[in-house]
């Protein structure tokens, strides 16, 4: 996807959400960081929820999740097709996966947000935000410049 049709993809998702805002009668209340999921209000959670579901329907979504091979690269397919961008798609890719998964936003080594499978969320897997990512993590093996080459494979 072009960096032009990211932040295109990037607008769409906050339009959608301040459009949940009008359609679900919920005041806007944007006073906490927008990737801090634990600070933020119950409003701009649903307003978040309904906008993915605008942008990627379940209906439509979750097959395509389905028959996708776990990896960035599907989610970069999937966004480019419904046309939304990698963490809308990549959160809802984890949300719907039938396998033990997380998509993970980290910066600066650190995890800012994580969306988890059911599967994870029944095995209790917890991801706090803030936590370092894990030394053996794809993300740190990938900053340290290591190559690779296909799922589970390392160069």
């Amino acid at each position: 996807m072009r960096s032009a049709n990211r932040r295109s993809a990037c607008q769409r998702f906050s339009v959608c959400h301040e459009v949940a805002h009008v359609a679900l009668g919920i005041e806007a209340d944007h006073s906490a960081p927008s990737w801090s999921y634990l600070r933020r209000p119950p409003g701009e959670i649903a307003c978040d929820v309904f906008a993915a579901e605008l942008l990627l329907p379940y209906r439509l979504f979750k097959p395509k999740v389905d028959s996708a091979d776990m990896g960035l690269a599907a989610i970069g397919e999937l966004a480019d097709e419904f046309d939304a961008s990698l963490l809308s798609t990549g959160s809802r890719f984890a949300t719907f996966s039938r396998e033990l998964c997380a998509f993970v936003v980290s910066e600066g080594g650190k995890i800012r947000y994580s969306a988890r499978s059911a599967r994870l969320r029944q095995a209790k897997g917890w991801i706090r935000p803030g936590m370092p990512l894990p030394a053996d993590s794809y993300s740190v093996r990938v900053r340290a410049g290591e190559t690779i080459r296909s799922r589970g494979s390392r160069a």
